[in-house]
């Protein structure tokens, strides 16, 4: 509901709509940023999305084969962090304090 909401908001903002708005590639940014940060936590997208953009925008300053580099660097991000950034740093939160407790 809130997508297809901010879908219909943007022509008016914009004063226009473009065909590049409605490519297949736009509607996926959501879900990677979603599976980037994680999925089971509400920071997760939220963080997803600084991540998303801080990389991006750091790869399109040095290269113009930046579509081949960030899609590297977000393939092992995915694959790396399981449970997304979030989910990866509140289990190793979680880890932290299992060990502290056991001392």
């Amino acid at each position: 509901m809130v997508a297809g909401l901010a879908g219909s908001l943007l022509a008016p903002l914009e004063n226009t709509v473009a065909p590049d708005v409605a490519h297949w590639t736009k509607s996926a940014e959501p879900v990677l940023v979603t599976l980037i940060g994680g999925v089971h936590t509400f920071a997760g997208p939220i963080v997803g999305s600084a991540i998303f953009l801080v990389v991006k925008e750091t790869i399109v300053r040095y290269t113009e084969y930046w579509l081949i580099w960030f899609g590297v660097i977000m393939l092992v991000v995915v694959l790396g962090f399981r449970g997304g950034v979030v989910g990866y740093l509140l289990h190793r939160r979680q880890a932290a304090r299992g060990a502290a407790g056991q001392l």
